[in-house]
């Protein structure tokens, strides 16, 4: 290239430089600085660092446990709505009939505490809250905030325990959004693995704007999806309202529901079904229920018609559960359809 050429150059980028710099550094996120004279934007490397320290302790490992103790790992994260505190997480990450157990970063995720599913979003909204063990109710909640005023190529974190590993984070940007049926996604390059669904996904300067929920492998490095926090909050929200702090609101009765397993054989789980008190019919009819829609309906109690309803379901479920059927006591409420 010529010399003049060269000094063209030189006088062009010299002009444009101060408006440069001044249209980007207002825009940048608090981890981002304009160092002068140098007016491009450099990042604080150790603003991850520093976003991982302050949200890892509100940040759980969910060990869930189904039959023959066959095991798997997700993230959750810990939240307030109202004036209670739950635990976050993906719904496929707790599935129906499964034991679940939560660790804490406090003590390195190294112990474990049993917890139990408060309730699902409906719609099939991929959002479940859990209840907050005893040990977890220090923890600092991480607020919900607004996704859509995350805009295209800011910066996100995404924090979770995948597979094998403990409070892992990465690094990337909001490259998409992506409408469902019911839930609003955020698309992003900031890779995501199993084990980390029901993680939070957050802004350069820590607001959870995302929960971490699934891969599209197709669609290569830019297929991590994460549920909106607007999505994820309404959820939250809907599921809390049916509880209060001792418990769930006086139900109208609840439903003894079996889930397909996979593992057991199809005798195996009739058997265990006439055992617990069903006839034969029943058993079949709960039985194919479970393996056609996933789940299948083992029996019904009326609040009004049946004192003591309680104690028997969830003696029923125990029972079942110790003959390694995954089965899980559902609440009905006057509301529920």
């Amino acid at each position: 290239m010529a010399p003049s050429m060269l000094s063209t150059l030189a006088a062009l980028a010299a002009s444009v430089a101060p408006t440069v710099s001044r249209r980007l550094c207002p825009r940048l996120p608090a981890a981002v600085r304009c160092c002068a004279p140098n007016p491009a934007p450099l990042l604080d490397r150790s603003f991850v660092a520093d976003l991982h320290e302050s949200t890892l302790p509100s940040l759980v490992l969910i060990r869930p446990s189904g039959v023959r103790n066959a095991t798997t790992q997700g993230s959750g994260f810990v939240v307030g709505v109202g004036e209670r505190r739950f635990i976050l997480t993906s719904a496929h990450v707790c599935k129906g009939g499964w034991r679940l157990e939560v660790a804490l970063a406090s003590d390195g995720f190294d112990a474990t505490y049993p917890t139990e599913v408060v309730g699902r979003a409906r719609r099939g909204i991929d959002i479940a809250l859990l209840a907050l063990p005893d040990a977890a109710a220090s923890l600092r909640p991480l607020p919900l905030r607004d996704s859509a005023v995350v805009r295209i190529g800011e910066l996100l974190v995404a924090l979770g325990h995948p597979s094998g590993l403990r409070g892992a984070a990465t690094l990337g940007i909001l490259s998409a959004r992506d409408k469902g049926t019911a839930s609003d996604f955020l698309v992003t390059d900031a890779a995501l693995a199993g084990g980390m669904s029901g993680g939070p996904l957050l802004t350069a300067d820590g607001r959870v704007v995302g929960v971490n929920t699934l891969v599209r492998p197709e669609l290569r490095a830019l297929g991590n999806y994460a549920l909106s926090s607007d999505t994820a909050r309404a959820a939250a929200e809907e599921i809390a309202a049916r509880c209060v702090p001792s418990g769930c609101d006086v139900a109208a009765g609840a439903v003894l529901l079996l889930y397909n397993d996979g593992v057991n054989r199809r005798e195996a789980v009739e058997a265990a079904l006439v055992a617990a008190g069903l006839s034969q019919a029943q058993a079949t009819e709960a039985m194919l229920g479970a393996h056609t829609k996933g789940r299948g309906v083992v029996r019904s109690w009326s609040a009004a018609k049946e004192p003591g309803w309680a104690e028997e379901a969830e003696e029923m479920m125990a029972a079942l559960a110790a003959a390694d059927l995954l089965v899980e006591v559902e609440a009905i409420f006057g509301g529920d359809g």
